[in-house]
């Protein structure tokens, strides 16, 4: 076996190992089958296809993995001695203690090939453009999470809600997974192509032989009532100037304080005054002031004062935006994707 293919296998397999769950019966454990190395715990399983000649042999990942990366010669004999796995390369030996798995890491069958459903070209686009809405704090219940429904992907924080819809795709059934299950997800670095959903778990298969899975969250998502308030607030449209984004940077520095703000975040302002608008940011040391060239409608009595980190974020996406009626939200979009931003305007 070459090595630096059982590297990038365990190093796919990291997601299902937890040290925080020692002694949960798998978490700190990788185990090796005839065709696949596997991870497990509570909340997240990681398989990865390789051809190892071993059968449930359990060894502990941090061990393995640190010292396989240093390890000299690349090519690899993996055996199973009594109650150690040996691994001999051209010069060195390593062995490792082979662990019994309990029952704990069996409650959870690998789904056939066969059982995926493809998934569109660019679902990781959309899944992320998505998720930097979900709330990153863990004790915000089902907004800690993302939700899958029909031909769309919803997050909301209460304080910024995203709204991506694929075209000729839909979900077969709604489900929604934890915001950090997402995140391993993106980091992956490997291209998901197909799902299987199976409560209370959902499955990923990617391209590069890898299936990720991921425990479901329980509860009932917001979706009908996030559906309701884009469309009740659609208002007259306008398009951001290009180069924003850079100008932001500079007025961030010296962003007003909001310590009394509902969400905490510090802000800037937006206005238009006469074919420019204006972007301010100011505290007690200092001031910073730039236009741009803005020829629009947008009412010139009007104040935006919005967080600049999530601003510059969406336009990354999109400048095309508009206020909702009560002028309470600015909400971005393209033609399959909305992101509201929750704001205040002054005069």
């Amino acid at each position: 076996m070459k090595k630096l293919d059982l590297l990038k296998a365990l190093k796919y397999t990291f997601p299902g190992i937890d040290p925080n769950l020692e002694g949960m019966g798998g978490s700190e454990l990788v185990t090796f089958f005839p065709r696949y190395v596997r991870s497990l715990n509570q909340e997240v399983s990681a398989v990865c296809f390789i051809e190892t000649g071993l059968d449930n042999v359990s060894v502990n990942a941090n061990y393995l993995l640190k010292i396989l990366s240093k390890l000299p010669g690349e090519e690899l004999d993996l055996k199973k001695l009594d109650n150690e796995l040996v691994i001999r390369s051209q010069k060195a030996v390593l062995k490792l203690q082979i662990f019994e798995k309990t029952s704990f890491f069996d409650f959870l069958d690998i789904p056939k090939e066969k059982e995926f459903v493809k998934l569109p070209d660019n679902f990781l686009d959309n899944l992320k453009l998505a998720a930097f809405s979900a709330s990153r704090d863990s004790n915000d219940g089902v907004l800690n999470g993302v939700y899958f429904e029909d031909s769309k992907i919803i997050a909301t924080d209460r304080f910024r809600l995203s709204v991506v819809k694929f075209d000729d795709f839909n979900f077969y059934e709604s489900f929604l997974i934890s915001l950090s299950s997402v995140l391993t997800v993106l980091k992956m670095g490997s291209e998901i192509v197909k799902y299987y959903l199976k409560k209370p778990w959902v499955h990923f298969y990617s391209k590069e032989g890898l299936i990720i899975s991921f425990m479901l969250i329980n509860g009932e998502y917001p979706s009908e009532k996030i559906f309701e308030i884009l469309e009740a607030n659609v208002g007259e449209k306008y398009v951001f100037p290009n180069g924003l984004s850079e100008i932001i940077n500079r007025a961030e520095i010296l962003s007003f304080n909001d310590e009394n703000g509902d969400n905490g975040d510090n802000y800037i302002k937006l206005y238009r005054k006469g074919n420019n608008l204006i972007v301010l940011g100011r505290r007690d040391a200092g001031e910073y002031k730039e236009r741009i060239e803005w020829k629009s409608k947008f009412d010139e009595n009007l104040v935006i004062n919005i967080n600049p980190q999530s601003l510059k974020e969406i336009l990354n996406y999109s400048n095309n935006f508009y206020l909702n009626k009560n002028k309470s939200a600015v909400t971005f979009y393209t033609d399959n994707f909305k992101h509201m931003l929750v704001i205040r305007c002054s005069e």
